[in-house]
């Protein structure tokens, strides 16, 4: 499941990419206000947003909306790096294989939708 945040005549909303569209999950879920609400719902809105995805044609095309940072307002960002076996392979490093992840923090001015500045 893709999930996205997207700019739409001016409105905010959040949805789902599938089959190069956009299914609006803010108008199929309207309890569910947001990625990040999806996020915090757990495993009965992550149902709730499978149920509504099952058979759903796109309502939108990528090239009609404006896609923003998936979740907004986030409330701390942690991030993982080096977090799988054959990342080194893949990059060509040639180095060794490291021990552990890295664990690293990003702040939300840093990151921008798709295609922005």
């Amino acid at each position: 499941m893709k999930l996205l945040t997207f700019r739409s005549q001016g409105a905010v909303r959040w949805g789902a990419a599938i089959d190069g569209g956009i299914v609006d999950l803010t108008r199929r879920l309207p309890g569910i206000a947001s990625v990040k609400a999806l996020l915090e719902g757990g495993a009965d809105a992550l149902q709730q947003t499978r149920a509504a995805l099952a058979g759903a044609q796109p309502d939108l095309q990528l090239s009609d909306v404006q896609l923003l940072v998936p979740v907004q307002q986030p409330e701390k960002i942690l991030c993982i790096g080096v977090n799988y076996a054959h990342r080194n392979a893949e990059y060509k490093y040639g180095s060794a294989l490291p021990q552990h992840p890295s664990i690293f923090l990003r702040f939300p001015v840093s990151f921008v939708g798709h295609g922005e500045a």
